[in-house]
This record gives structure tokens, C-alpha cells and sequence, in this order.
């Protein structure tokens, strides 16, 4: 949200409900023989660095945020792809071994997928994302007249939305990839725009899509 235009921002009204909470599983990190650690996300990258205060190792990360985290957290991060097909190509030449520190709900097989291809990986499960109930004021906001856009940003948080709302609400949503798409489709939303990219400047940028399609219908509601 703090990412939008001030134009975007002067024509909706924002709510945010998040729909998961991070959880850090109980224990310490298995490094082992690890000679460089895996980050898919951003919260891997914050419940790994409350967890351990090692930095030897390189980290190798999905996307710029998660590059971005890890850096200010200290540790040395190198960002190999957008996603887990992207990392798994981009470490073709990495011998290993490798540890992805990972959440409970994951895509991408990235652990089985390098050691296929001959780099060692194993993974380790650091943290739960807990499914949360939309808040009183989302669950408002969707029951208005007024056109909701709804930006989803993992196959997780979409799932949990599409359970909580059921079909035939009238939403926009903007999708941060096509695997987050999947879980909303038989929403049958009024539009669904997927990122070009999976990076929340691509997600602005159909958000703010998103903003002038309903406004050119909608021109008495404003979108929230």
C-alpha cells in the first residue's frame, strides 16, 4: 500500500486485512554442511535471522524484496531469479550443499529439483503461515456497493480469500502470478490481472489498472 502512486492513493480508500500470520517454528536452524542458505521469501529471511546470528554463509534469494531483507539482515545476498524455476536454473553451477529454509506451505520443489541436478539440497520448515479471518472492516468493505480491488501475492493468502468469500462477490483482483490466480478463478471476479512480474512494482502497477478500469465504470463509487 505504501508503494501506490499518491494519485492511486488519493482514489481509493485503503484497508488492509492480512489473511496469514507468520509463526516461527520451534527450534534451531540445521545447518550442517551447508555451504550456502536458500530464501524463497521474505518471512524466511526474518524468522532464519531471529533464529541464528550466522552470516558466513551466502544466501541465495527468489526476487528483489527477499534479496533486500536478507541484505539489511546481514547476510550475503545474491538474488538468483524471480522464482523457484528461475533459482533452480540460476544455481545450475552451484555444487552444494545447500538449505532452504522454508515455510510449511511451498511451491516449487526446490530442495528435490537442485539435488536432481546435482546440487545437494535439503530443507528445513522454520515457520507456519497461520490462516487469519478478514478483519470486520474488510469483511464491510466487501459487502458494499462500492467496487473492492483486492491484490493477492501468494497461492496461500489467495486460497484462504477465495474460502472466506465464497463465489459471486463482486472483486477485482490483482494476481502476483498465475499460480496465485488458480485458487480465485471460480470466484469469477469482475477482473483479474495477473503481474508481469512477481514484484510488488509490477503489483502496483495493475492495482493502479485495476483503479482506472473501475473508475471509468464506477465514476460515483470510489474504489477501496
Amino acid at each position: 500500500a505504501q508503494q501506490l502512486s499518491r494519485d492511486v492513493l488519493q482514489r481509493v480508500d485503503v484497508c488492509i486485512s492480512p489473511l496469514i500470520r507468520i509463526v516461527p517454528v520451534p527450534g534451531d536452524i540445521r545447518f550442517n554442511d551447508a555451504e550456502g542458505v536458500i530464501f524463497s521469501s521474505s518471512n524466511g529471511v526474518r524468522v532464519a535471522s531471529d533464529k541464528s546470528g550466522r552470516r558466513d554463509l551466502p544466501a541465495y534469494c527468489v526476487g528483489r524484496a527477499t534479496t533486500g531483507a536478507a541484505s539489511d539482515l546481514g547476510w550475503d545476498a545474491r538474488c538468483i531469479g524471480t522464482d523457484a524455476a528461475s533459482l533452480i536454473a540460476g544455481l545450475s553451477d552451484v555444487k552444494g550443499p545447500l538449505l532452504h529454509l522454508r515455510g510449511v506451505h511451498a511451491r516449487g520443489d526446490i530442495a528435490e529439483k537442485l539435488s536432481q541436478q546435482g546440487c545437494p539440497t535439503s530443507q528445513q520448515v522454520i515457520y507456519d503461515q497461520v490462516a487469519q479471518p478478514l478483519s470486520d472492516e474488510a469483511k464491510g468493505r466487501l459487502e458494499s456497493p462500492a467496487p473492492v480491488i483486492v491484490p493477492l501475492f501468494s497461492p496461500r493468502t489467495a486460497a484462504v480469500f477465495a474460502k472466506a468469500i465464497g463465489e459471486n462477490t463482486p472483486v477485482c483482483i490483482a494476481a502476483l502470478s498465475e499460480a496465485v490466480a488458480e485458487p480465485v478463478i471460480a470466484l469469477k471476479p469482475h477482473h483479474l490481472l495477473i503481474a508481469p512480474s512477481p514484484d510488488a512494482r509490477s503489483m502496483c502497477a495493475i492495482v493502479e489498472k485495476l483503479v482506472n478500469l473501475v473508475c471509468r465504470v464506477e465514476s460515483d463509487k470510489a474504489p477501496q
